[in-house]
């Protein structure tokens, strides 16, 4: 959706109902809140565009703490076959 020159893109439904689906559904036994928020997509990403590049640089510091452990490991193998 376009608003004012800035695409936003639909996040979740918030207060009385919580849901992250375009659509849920609100038994009306009573006065309810219920607010849509929707974020601005940033050079045609959403919102979530942040999430996605933390996620990979956790995933990248994962894998690299994988491989500093084995080839320690590899080394003091190593190490006890000379010793």
């Amino acid at each position: 959706m376009s608003t004012a020159g800035q695409t936003v893109t639909f996040a979740r439904w918030e207060g009385d109902a919580t849901s992250t689906s375009n659509r849920t559904s609100v038994l009306m036994d009573g006065p309810k809140t219920l607010r849509a928020t929707w974020v601005v997509a940033v050079d045609g990403y959403a919102g979530s565009y942040l999430a996605y590049v933390v996620a990979g640089i956790a995933i990248a510091l994962a894998l690299a703490l994988v491989v500093v452990v084995l080839w320690i490991r590899h080394r003091g193998r190593q190490d006890e076959k000379r010793g």
